[in-house]
């Protein structure tokens, strides 16, 4: 899903909750196509932002992965006291 359908779906989201609102609660047909609507939009969202928080841990779990690759010597200088050589 890319930013757009992604900013598609918030805005649908949000028109579907207002019209939800404004639905009479008589309405029963009306409400249920709604809600379902709501249901399916929300899920959908939720799969995404899924999809993007498991990239994200994937990535970090990579490149800290990649840096433990070689073994940190008692003698290697401690990252953030000392710069190293110039």
């Amino acid at each position: 899903m890319n930013r757009g359908e992604y900013m598609h779906l918030l805005g649908e989201k949000t028109a579907l909750t207002r019209m939800i609102a404004d639905t009479p609660e008589d309405d029963v047909i009306d409400r249920a196509s709604l809600m379902a609507r709501l249901n399916a939009v929300e899920r959908a969202l939720e799969a995404e932002r899924s999809r993007v928080r498991d990239g994200a841990h994937r990535a970090c779990s990579d490149q800290v992965e990649a840096n433990c690759e070689q073994p940190l010597l008692a003698t290697s200088p401690h990252p953030s006291r000392d710069p190293g050589p110039r």
